[in-house]
């Protein structure tokens, strides 16, 4: 009967441990910063997006949220933000899906209104935390398919025409 329970015992943390954390998924990062990229770089090899749960009241919303390392090599200025798109990629490098933007808080530039947005040399965190209102079944397939299928995540600059200067 003890080997019976020990046995057991064994395959509950089994599938415990196969089933994970289904409010979580760790991706690899793969970047194409274009030409931020003279300026900025991941410093983290994997990022972790998470699904929260929080109670306003009777209401629950969903968040979604995730940190990323950037170091900048190099001072930056822009006319646009610096936040960054985010799409999930299967193993084979197909989009399955596109998550909210990594926010990158950036210092504003007033001298003469050229420039509005700058990055100043060190390492930086851009931010993701989206709330989602209305969770419905559809969400839930996507979130369960970048979960079960989500390898990398490929980070690029919001604004493709932006124009960086170099400080």
């Amino acid at each position: 009967m003890k080997v019976f329970n020990y046995l057991a015992a064994a395959v509950v943390a089994i599938v415990f441990s196969a089933c994970g954390n289904s409010n979580s998924v760790t991706l690899k990062i793969e970047t194409d910063l274009g030409e931020l990229g003279n300026y900025v770089t991941s410093s983290d090899q994997e990022v972790t997006i998470q699904l929260t749960e929080e109670k306003d009241g009777e209401n629950v919303c969903k968040t979604l949220v995730s940190s990323l390392a950037l170091n900048v090599n190099k001072s930056v200025a822009s006319d646009y933000s610096f936040d960054l798109e985010a799409d999930v990629l299967d193993k084979n490098h197909v989009k399955i899906a596109s998550l909210p933007d990594f926010d990158i808080e950036s210092h504003r530039v007033d001298a003469y209104g050229e420039m509005d947005h700058a990055l100043y040399t060190g390492s930086i965190r851009a931010q993701m935390r989206f709330e989602i209102d209305s969770w419905d079944e559809a969400k839930q397939q996507m979130w369960d398919k970048i979960r079960t299928d989500g390898v990398y995540i490929q980070i690029r600059p919001s604004h493709h025409r932006a124009h960086y200067v170099g400080m």
